[in-house]
């Protein structure tokens, strides 16, 4: 199993390879990247890992800028001192959190559940990832107008939009009920 470590600290990164190695003798460490843009310009020029080990907070910024400059369709588990970011970790591809310092029976856990893994299953969960994640710079909510108020919409919601004369109308996902957006009337045309 090929290995990527993101970590811009030497000592954690030393630690986290040589306990990746001692619970997994399979391991092979391909590499180690410091910041954002290593961590890019590898993926964009170097074979997949099949898992990567990512801290949060790296010497250039936040490790979740890595996704919205490359796509990563590897399963990922985050190791970081900071547990607020866990939930943004599940949205990237994530299948743990661990807190640092790394514990062995933790890391044990996390390689176990990465193992359980089939290829099917990581295709899926790739996929799965993919499909809840909008690009950078798309809106995550609509404001909608509806009768006198405005109702915001997740994106994630939406099925589609259609068009009836004058009147555009939004179908949300799931069986919930259409939202009439816009009702206008096309000025005279002279």
């Amino acid at each position: 199993m090929k290995v990527l470590i993101v970590e811009d600290e030497t000592i954690a990164s030393e630690y986290l390879s040589e306990l990746i190695e001692k619970v997994d003798s399979d391991a092979r460490i391909v590499a180690v990247t410091e910041s954002i843009s290593q961590t890019v310009k590898w993926l964009q020029n170097q074979p997949a890992p099949d898992l990567i080990f990512m801290d949060i907070h790296l010497s250039d910024g936040s490790a979740f800028s890595v996704f919205d400059l490359v796509t990563v369709e590897i399963p990922i588990i985050f190791t970081t001192a900071y547990d607020e970011y866990a939930i943004s970790a599940f949205k990237v591809n994530s299948i743990d959190y661990l807190l640092k310092p790394v514990e062995e029976n933790d890391l044990r856990r996390s390689m176990e559940k990465f193992r359980r893994l089939t290829t099917s299953e990581k295709n899926i969960y790739v996929e799965q990832q993919a499909r809840t994640a909008l690009p950078r710079g798309y809106y995550r909510k609509l404001l909608v107008a509806h009768r006198d108020s405005l109702i915001p919409v997740s994106v994630k919601d939406i099925a589609y939009f259609y068009t009836s004369g004058h009147q555009t109308s939004l179908c949300a996902a799931a069986g919930k009920s259409t939202i009439i957006i816009k009702h206008s009337t096309l000025p005279a045309s002279t």
